[in-house]
């Protein structure tokens, strides 16, 4: 069985205001992939990606 892995790198370190929103915008057929992000992050303590892209979002935050 062939393993994959899937790495989310907007931008070079940086998330512009201008970006908020990507992934609902061009990836909202594979929310589920998003979902499968999120869940993993929850269970670290971690801010969930769709929460750190939603356009409203406008602090720094380094995750």
């Amino acid at each position: 069985m062939k393993k994959r892995a899937l790495v989310v790198c907007p931008g070079r370190g940086t998330y512009n205001a201008s970006e908020l929103g990507y992934l609902q915008k061009h990836h909202s057929a594979r929310a589920d992939v998003v979902g499968i992000v999120d869940a993993v992050r929850a269970e670290k303590g971690q801010v969930p990606v769709s929460e750190l892209d939603k356009p409203r979002n406008t602090r720094h935050r380094y995750i």
